[in-house]
């Protein structure tokens, strides 16, 4: 949590508890109170959100000394935790990187509350079931690269695809280039299983020959890519003269 959020939650439990509100008629009373407190981020989130702070109001309305039903809401804010690391990266590649806003979260819940105690002391036991929404911050990471994956010098961060292949059985890693160098001593596959590098050619040509004339029902492929404007034309037009529905084509341009 930065300075600024541990400062507004400071300011707000020092004078937090002058602001409440209570109005008593017959015998029942409306309780509106505000809080405090800090957010901790859980589960996928905590990866990407930093400690924050929670401002909410609680509006109670009590039924006997004991029952009431109330609204909450309240607003969570976290700053933007960046876990990637793109440092196995290096020239002629580099990385930009950028991120704007935080993480709200605008939750309001209704449900009853029971209160424990009496005169100075108690406590409140409540159980409120209600709607989140949760607006998260923007990042950007641009891979700045020219002529990329012609030769085999052009490949960023191999170890990691291929530690995937170890770690996920069901994943497969294959390489094309289209101009690999002397240097590469780049040793074509004739196909998929026989041994060797890669392939050599355009990648929907190389897809095409070695993996969508033996496949048995290519209209049930899920098809994504991303690369220059010409490649994804290419590309896009295998996955349609192949029977492979729009919806399951998506892919990202460089450049178009």
């Amino acid at each position: 949590m930065n300075t600024r959020n541990c400062i507004l939650v400071g300011l707000l439990l020092v004078f937090g508890g002058l602001l409440s509100y209570s109005q008593t008629t017959q015998g029942k009373a409306l309780e509106i109170k505000p809080y405090v407190g800090i957010s901790v981020p859980t589960g996928d989130i905590k990866e990407f959100a930093e400690n924050g702070s929670v401002l909410g109001l609680s509006i109670d309305k009590y039924f006997s000394s004991k029952f009431a039903l109330g609204l909450d809401i309240n607003l969570q804010l976290s700053s933007f935790n960046n876990p990637f690391d793109f440092s196995s990266i290096s020239n002629p590649h580099s990385i930009s990187e950028s991120h704007r806003g935080t993480w709200n979260a605008t939750a309001l819940a209704f449900g009853p509350t029971y209160k424990i105690g009496a005169n100075k002391f108690s406590a409140e036991v409540y159980s409120k079931a209600g709607i989140l929404y949760v607006k998260s911050p923007g990042y950007k990471a641009i891979l700045n690269s020219t002529d990329f994956s012609k030769s085999i010098f052009d490949l960023p961060s191999q170890e990691r695809i291929h530690k995937l292949e170890k770690d996920f059985p069901n994943f497969k890693f294959y390489l094309a280039l289209s101009e690999p160098m002397p240097e590469d001593n780049w040793k074509v596959k004739e196909n998929i299983d026989a041994p060797g590098d890669g392939f050599v050619g355009f990648i929907h040509s190389c897809v095409i020959d070695n993996y969508l004339i033996h496949h048995e029902s290519p209209e049930d492929i899920e098809l994504y890519f991303c690369g220059p404007p010409l490649m994804n034309q290419a590309v896009q037009k295998m996955g349609e003269d192949f029977g492979i529905p729009d919806e399951h084509i998506r892919f990202d341009d460089f450049g178009g």
